[in-house]
């Protein structure tokens, strides 16, 4: 089992937390979204931690990897701090704007 945390709860955010909570194969440990709104009705829904700064889950050793659904702008920055971190990312496209 792979647990992993979201970052960004827009609308891919949750089509990926759905399927993720979905597969017994990986486990949702957390929702990363800077929208305080967002972060409360999603930690009901999905039953999983919230964070409002994406760094956050970067510390936590139970954090295997983590799902990038931000705006594309900010790919490259968050996918550098995670692998930094040592997680497995995954990422929607594209990766860099340029």
């Amino acid at each position: 089992m792979v647990n992993v945390a979201i970052v960004g709860m827009g609308w891919m955010g949750k089509v990926h937390a759905k399927l993720l909570k979905s597969n017994p194969k990986s486990r949702l440990v957390g929702l990363v979204d800077k929208d305080e709104k967002i972060l409360s009705s999603m930690k009901e829904q999905f039953n999983s931690d919230v964070y409002s700064n994406h760094k956050r889950v970067l510390n936590k050793p139970e954090v295997e990897a983590v799902f990038i659904s931000t705006p594309a702008t900010t790919h490259y920055e968050i996918a550098k701090q995670c692998i930094k971190a040592e997680k497995h990312v995954l990422c929607e496209k594209p990766m860099v704007l340029n």
